[in-house]
């Protein structure tokens, strides 16, 4: 049996030209790909372009909105009107338990304040509900 023969090994100004030959289209590569990259990078760039609405001048243009706009107005201010009555209602409830407090018996006094407790609830309740309608209208743009 003999020795096997193994592949001659290259000479050492071998390695150096591959590396320089796969420099230079790495290099070629890199180059390309800068320039294509400034390219198609400047085209998107002035491809996008901003504008602005004036919602304003849209819907003032819109009878319908207007239109829902006055109703909004006119329920926000007669809910308000309710939510002052109502608070005047509790405030008076409870002055006259004030008032009354020295003749009331104890039952009585706690019947009045679970009754002046309750009102207050009933306003809190409404009001919660009011405003939350109320944001609908916050959320509309106003009229100029």
């Amino acid at each position: 049996m003999g020795m096997i023969p193994y592949p001659e090994l290259p000479s050492a100004a071998a390695p150096n030209s591959i590396l320089r030959s796969a420099n230079k289209y790495d290099s070629m590569r890199i180059l390309s790909l800068i320039i294509a990259l400034q390219a198609f990078g400047l085209n998107f760039a002035s491809a996008q372009k901003f504008g602005y609405i004036d919602s304003n001048f849209i819907l003032n243009k819109m009878p319908e909105y207007a239109k829902a706009q006055n109703e909004i107005d006119q329920l926000s201010a007669s809910w308000q009107k309710e939510i002052e009555e109502m608070q005047k209602k509790v405030e008076g409830l409870y002055s006259a338990f004030q008032a009354e407090q020295v003749l009331l018996t104890e039952a009585m006094k706690q019947e009045r304040l679970d009754e002046i407790k309750k009102k207050e609830t009933e306003l809190k309740d409404y009001h919660r509900n009011s405003l939350s309608l109320c944001r609908i209208k916050s959320l509309m743009p106003r009229r100029r």
